[in-house]
């Protein structure tokens, strides 16, 4: 992946690999061209963080082997840089590679039509991008989801619901996401939730009382929206919501 892309979209590869670097905004302050890390290769200071075009660098070196902006000393970046991501889910990591350059997700033969193994698919990529910090990914995931959540069964919901509490710890906005989609699009709710496990049912019931059932898809889209699962901005992602989530959910 390109570095300097990646690390500013990313809050959590910026804080691993980037630490001191200063967003990338702004003109180069030597040659005053945009800073721009797709049209042009660019390198920072480690003292300052300030950025500049890696050509320009190049250029300044050529007379001066410190900083332009702090005087410091130059360090120069390794050439690879390299980290452990083994808390991370290879299959929504995978989804999160091939989206980072083409901006689309990824479909993949063994996930057939948008069902529910398309779902659990998207489910991991959701957890793997509420890890990155990346807003533009999470967005696009969740978009994916309420679209493959509207052509299921009901079954198929309460399973990827289950699926979610297994997979996440606490309240989060991905157990959020699959209520609130299990309870508008649900014509028998109120029979499962006889049959769910206890922490579950707490949620269902909670949001239920909160919540009436829109069975159009376009109130479905509309109601997502207007409650900020989709087109909102990072400091939203996986936020705590007090009226939903439990601790967690056994096995």
């Amino acid at each position: 992946m390109h570095l300097d892309m990646l690390c500013e979209r990313s809050t959590f590869f910026k804080n691993q690999l980037q630490e001191t670097r200063q967003d990338i905004e702004g003109n180069c302050v030597t040659c005053h061209e945009d800073l721009d890390p797709v049209a042009l290769d660019l390198t920072y200071c480690k003292t300052c963080g300030n950025n500049v075009h890696e050509n320009c660098k190049d250029e300044w070196y050529k007379i001066d082997n410190t900083c332009p902006v702090c005087r410091a000393q130059w360090v120069e970046q390794p050439y690879f840089q390299s980290m452990d991501l083994a808390q991370v889910e290879v299959n929504g990591f995978d989804m999160y590679a091939q989206w980072f350059y083409g901006y689309s997700l990824p479909a993949y033969n063994a996930d057939g039509e948008g069902g529910e193994l398309r779902c659990i698919r998207l489910i991991n990529a959701h957890i793997v991008g509420d890890l990155l910090k990346d807003s533009q990914f999470v967005q696009a995931v969740r978009k994916e989801i309420i679209k493959c959540s509207l052509n299921i069964s009901d079954a198929s919901r309460y399973t990827l619901l289950t699926h979610v509490y297994k997979s996440t710890n606490g309240r989060c906005a991905l157990r959020k996401l699959f209520i609130d989609l299990h309870i508008l699009r649900n014509r028998h709710i109120m029979a499962q939730m006889r049959e769910a496990p206890e922490d579950i049912t707490h949620d269902l019931i909670r949001r239920l009382l909160e919540r009436s059932r829109a069975l159009r898809d376009e109130d479905v889209w509309s109601f997502m929206s207007d409650e900020g699962y989709i087109e909102q901005d990072e400091a939203n992602i996986d936020e705590e919501d007090d009226t939903t989530g439990n601790e967690s959910l056994d096995s």
